[in-house]
């Protein structure tokens, strides 16, 4: 999907990165989420974007930041004007939200793997019989 350029005009003040929000500026801030349209309508892995939309590792590192800072979400709400342009960020922030319950339960997995071996290699405490 691609984005129109009166859904744009509306959009892009809303953007983290672009002139009207202090700090770094983005290169290109619609690119960016073309790409992650693209991404996510596509249901590819992330080194398969195409390489006019620049870095994969770029875009799925500035996708997590936006993910968890809530742009997606906030987009969804801002973009009620543009019921297209609405659902289709919805998707974003759903494959957002499901990215995040992917990532805890992976961290879940680490950790209980690490509490299994931990336990495997931690000595035996055997405890002393004293006598009363």
């Amino acid at each position: 999907m691609f984005i129109r350029d009166d859904q744009w005009s509306q959009l892009n003040p809303l953007l983290l990165g672009n002139k009207f929000s202090g700090g770094t500026i983005a290169k290109d801030n619609r690119l960016f989420v073309e790409a992650i349209l693209w991404h996510v309508n596509n249901q590819r892995r992330w080194t398969d974007l195409p390489i006019e939309y620049g870095s994969w590792s770029t875009c799925y590192v500035r996708f997590r930041r936006w993910n968890e800072s809530g742009v997606w979400k906030d987009l969804v709400i801002a973009m009620s004007d543009f019921p297209e342009l609405a659902r289709e960020f919805q998707k974003i922030a759903d494959y957002g939200a499901l990215y995040d319950a992917l990532a805890i339960a992976r961290l879940k997995r680490k950790e209980n793997r690490k509490r299994r071996v931990d336990q495997i290699l931690s000595p035996t405490k055997t405890k002393k019989n004293t006598v009363d």
